[in-house]
């Protein structure tokens, strides 16, 4: 049996930004290599794609659509259907290239498995075995809420999801979505949640750390953090909001956010606002990060990791802030399951009692930081999530 596992063509892999499906393929990839597996990735062609010993091959798509669209606006829309029907020929090529061996197609986005299942013809689909990861938060809401939404703007998903032979989910919420509503079968459905690379996302030393936040003019401060996509669904307004009246009572207390920005309309509503409430001292937009060394050394400048976000499949910042040993704040509506370590708020008045209570006192904090990173450990290492996702390839599509 062979894998592929298939980016998703939105950039490259190994991410050179906070792309979290790319992250999950490589390291789902690296864990199953770890266990013999054979498995190769399909990847989008990248001139500078970073150096790796990963076993890609690349799909070809024209120059002007290999930088990344990070507004999302129609060359990012246009770039997702040429690179997915660009796609189609290599997977094509891969089906008849006269294989012994069983092939699986792990797709991880709605337009990449749409365009293979609309371009090919029944008998060379009858060669492969389809499996699908749903990484779409949407999936996770009660259905009266979302059903014209799904239909509307993941059609594509829908479609894709009723042709698969097996499918991943990140929650339980989503499974019974795809059964109840779906119709798909219980035992085509897996949940199973991402994972963390346990050695990149680590705790550092003191005098590491001191020197990051110095490097970064956080020097004495201490720091609240947030990492995602800039735009409404993750809320990093709501999270200013919340701190706006502990940060005016200690000017020592800085909120920093990081994460390319999706919506520069909304970007320009979080400037306006930090300016009008006088915030512009305490809160700091950081940018982009690149993912590994460069974003471990951000979360682990955090005394916690605030996330608000309103909706979420689940978060792999999340783990990672974690496993860097940094306590997370989370609103309790998401339903997250990761352990000890992280803490659920109700409403903002509670959010403000846990970072007073938990977070600026240091022997609480400590408490947190260690079960955060042992939670993560225990749980969330990539070498067991990986196993569980073969185990459920070969039982299902066998």
């Amino acid at each position: 049996m062979i894998i592929y596992e298939i980016g998703t063509g939105y950039t490259s892999i190994p991410a050179q930004i906070s792309a979290a499906t790319e992250i999950v393929v490589e390291e789902l990839t690296k864990s199953l290599l770890n266990m013999k597996a054979n498995v190769r990735i399909v990847d989008i062609r990248d001139p500078n794609r970073r150096p790796n010993s990963l076993p890609i091959t690349e799909v070809t798509i024209p120059d002007r659509f290999l930088g990344t669209d990070k507004q999302l606006g129609l060359m990012h829309k246009m770039k997702r259907v040429i690179y997915s029907v660009c796609l189609v020929s290599k997977l094509k090529e891969i089906i008849n290239n006269g294989h012994d061996e069983k092939i699986i197609f792990h797709f991880h986005n709605q337009y990449n498995i749409f365009f293979f299942l609309l371009f090919t013809r029944r008998k060379e689909r009858k060669k492969v075995r389809i499996v699908y990861t749903n990484h779409n938060g949407v999936w996770r809401g009660e259905w009266s809420r979302i059903r014209k939404t799904i239909y509307r703007r993941f059609f594509q998903e829908v479609y894709g999801q009723k042709k698969s032979d097996a499918i991943f989910v990140l929650n339980q919420q989503t499974k019974e979505n795809l059964h109840l509503h779906l119709k798909i079968k219980n035992e085509k459905i897996k949940v199973i949640t991402n994972g963390v690379n346990t050695e990149v996302y680590k705790p550092l030393s003191t005098e590491i750390i001191a020197g990051i936040k110095k490097k970064l003019e956080f020097e004495g401060k201490k720091v609240i953090i947030q990492v995602g996509s800039v735009y409404d669904w993750k809320n990093q307004l709501g999270t200013i909001q919340m701190l706006e009246e502990i940060l005016k009572g200690d000017k020592n207390l800085v909120y920093a956010y990081a994460g390319g920005v999706v919506s520069q309309e909304y970007k320009d509503i979080l400037d306006e606002y930090v300016v009008t409430h006088d915030l512009s001292e305490q809160v700091k937009y950081m940018g982009e990060l690149e993912p590994g060394e460069v974003l471990n050394e951000f979360y682990n400048i955090g005394e916690a990791f605030a996330f608000p976000s309103k909706i979420e499949a689940f978060s792999l910042v999340v783990i990672e802030a974690m496993s860097a040993g940094i306590p997370v704040i989370y609103d309790r509506e998401l339903e997250l399951d990761v352990g000890e370590g992280s803490i659920a708020y109700s409403s903002p008045s509670q959010f403000d009692e846990i970072i007073k209570q938990d977070i600026l006192c240091s022997e609480h904090r400590k408490v947190l930081a260690e079960k955060a990173r042992q939670s993560v450990k225990d749980r969330f290492c990539w070498d067991a999530i990986a196993k569980k996702y073969l185990d459920f390839i070969l039982k299902t599509v066998d």
